[in-house]
């Protein structure tokens, strides 16, 4: 039994340890709010950089297996460069946000697993040369990011194969 000189001592020991619980549910909740937001943003930017694109042609186009079909369409299709300008421009910020914490990769898989993977799809093959074409290292870095770490995140969840 605890003596009455120690309750004090006890209850201030009981006191932090509920002030510490709460303000860590108060973080965590507060970080679920911060990224449904960020979330949201990002879903927004999406729609309207892709309105009234016929973005599922560009992206799943049978004619871009080499670096020159790619060139060729960026020059000759405006459709397909107003694509690729949209979906590089979205996902370089979004690669950005999942790369620092800020944004789970589930959500890009939810939401846009379909997109990115025709995207990488077309794009990754290719990536290298154009960086090289472009004298450009770091071309579009935080879009492969993404997209390769949805890549695993995807073959690791079978359930969200697109």
């Amino acid at each position: 039994m605890v003596q009455i000189e120690y309750l004090p001592i006890v209850l201030t020991g009981i006191g932090i340890t509920v002030s510490i619980l709460y303000y860590t549910s108060v973080l965590r909740n507060a970080n679920r709010t911060r990224e449904a937001q960020l979330f949201m943003q990002m879903y927004n930017r999406f729609n309207d950089e892709t309105k009234e694109l016929d973005w599922l042609t560009a992206v799943q186009n049978p004619n871009i297996r080499t670096l020159d079909d790619f060139l060729e369409a960026l020059e000759k299709d405006d459709n397909f460069k107003r694509t690729i300008v949209a979906f590089q421009s979205f996902y370089e910020g979004l690669g950005v946000l999942v790369k620092e914490g800020l944004l789970n990769i589930r959500y890009v898989a939810l939401m846009w697993g379909g997109a990115t993977r025709m995207f990488w799809d077309m794009l990754g093959p290719i990536l290298p040369s154009l960086a090289e074409h472009w004298n450009y290292p770091r071309l579009w870095s935080e879009t492969a990011y993404l997209c390769r770490e949805l890549v695993k995140y995807m073959d690791k969840h079978p359930e969200l194969a697109t």
